[in-house]
């Protein structure tokens, strides 16, 4: 099984890398599973609206996706988002006083268990900014979380990062 995640700043093309990924798999012939974005789901603001509750509730339920989509033993399973993706958010919310330390360091310690599930990480970066009505179009926090990325995929020692 391979297991390949798209991640990166709000409108930066995750979905759409991760979904041609995906059908690029299907027309092989292999057996692939697609793990839908969790952020769309959450009950919770997003973005610089979010808090504890909302990284919480997105690291929970992307971890539950894939363990669900792994035992269907796919060939590959294709993961539009990563758990890096709360991490980044949680340190933006962080520099905006929305979360604590403590919190921090739980998201951190989920995302430390988890990050190495994943055979490559694709950071996806700047792409034309589409108002979709649920994430910011704000291009100056787009630019410093795609630099929160960069970061802690330095901090973590991420060896499996690949960048479009």
């Amino acid at each position: 099984m391979f297991k390949i995640a798209f991640s990166g700043a709000q409108n930066c093309g995750k979905t759409t890398k991760s979904r041609f990924f995906y059908f690029s798999c299907l027309q092989m012939g292999l057996k692939t599973e697609l793990v839908e974005e969790t952020a769309r789901m959450c009950p919770f603001p997003l973005d610089d609206k979010a808090d504890f509750k909302t990284q919480d509730w997105i690291t929970r339920k992307q971890m539950s996706l894939e363990f669900e989509v792994k035992s269907k033993k796919p060939d590959v399973i294709v993961c539009d988002r990563s758990i890096l993706d709360p991490l980044i958010y949680s340190k933006f919310l962080f520099e905006l006083g929305k979360m604590t330390d403590g919190d921090l360091d739980i998201i951190r310690n989920r995302v430390d268990e988890w990050v190495h599930t994943y055979d490559a990480i694709v950071l996806c970066r700047e792409y034309p900014m589409v108002n979709d009505g649920v994430r910011s179009i704000d291009e100056k926090a787009q630019i410093h979380i795609n630099d929160l990325f960069d970061e802690t995929v330095v901090e973590l020692g991420l060896k499996n990062i690949r960048r479009t």
